[in-house]
């Protein structure tokens, strides 16, 4: 997975394996979470969005299976 960094309080990279939907998020304290069978839709209007800390609270977290990588 490629990580882009993006411009947030609280998400510091997100990174996209689309061969198998797995969505990687690393937080600004550096832990690094995948979360699984998350849609490329959703992805995409994570990278739009104006919050993306907020996005992930509402539309992610809690919502998908999910592995703390670090």
């Amino acid at each position: 997975m490629d990580w882009t960094q993006v411009n947030s309080r609280h998400l510091s990279h997100v990174a996209y394996d689309d061969t198998d939907q797995v969505l990687g998020i690393r937080f600004q304290d550096g832990s690094e979470y995948q979360y699984r069978n998350v849609p490329m839709q959703l992805l995409e209007q994570l990278m739009r969005s104006g919050s993306k800390g907020r996005f992930f609270r509402e539309q992610i977290k809690g919502k998908f299976e999910f592995e703390r990588i670090t």
